[in-house]
């Protein structure tokens, strides 16, 4: 097989597609398994199912206008990070990785008077590049529309997830991504 480049259009570039991660293991800092990117794609989305709810309570802020409530209690939940694990030097120097997080994210849950609990068989979605912030974070989350077109990563960057400190919360997580237009593709 070799490289090629398509036309702008070409169904490569313009389809949406997922990949799963697998679940998440029970307990604090559990991870999923790896995705290397296999060309430069535009990361656009993390999706979480759950299988066992969790049982760790959170708060998140929601500061963005409009804000409909100063915060959020999340009941039975996980928290997750996204980690991008990516070269930093340049052509023909040796790798100097570094990571990206982004997030975190609350695993699952469903909104009752001012409170989210978290169960079995929920699924949330959230945009990759903003989330729900914990604590005090005044900085605009994910209910901020400018900023939904994606993560950039570059063809070999890996890609995975980190659940918070819950001790029982298992979930199956999911990344929405696109490849970027006029990346080099297999063919």
């Amino acid at each position: 097989m070799s490289l090629k480049n398509f036309a702008y259009d070409h169904p490569s570039y313009v389809a949406r597609q997922a990949v799963s991660l697998g679940a998440i293991t029970a307990g604090a800092a559990g991870v999923t398994g790896r995705f290397t990117a296999h060309a430069n794609l535009q990361i656009y989305g993390i999706t979480s199912y759950t299988t066992i709810a969790g049982t760790s309570t959170t708060t998140t802020t929601n500061a963005a206008p409009p804000a409909t409530a100063a915060s959020q209690v999340h009941v039975n939940c996980q928290l997750l990070n996204l980690i991008r694990i990516y070269n930093t030097a340049s052509a023909g120097v040796a790798p100097a990785l570094a990571t990206a997080t982004f997030g975190p994210f609350i695993a699952g849950g469903s909104f009752a008077n001012g409170t989210y609990t978290g169960a079995v068989g929920q699924a949330a979605a959230y945009p990759v590049n903003s989330g729900l912030y914990v604590g005090t974070s005044t900085v605009l989350p994910n209910s901020s529309l400018t900023n939904q077109g994606g993560v950039a990563v570059n063809a070999g960057d890996s890609l995975y997830v980190v659940s918070g400190t819950d001790a029982t919360a298992v979930n199956v997580i999911t990344l929405d991504y696109q490849t970027q237009p006029l990346a080099s593709v297999q063919a």
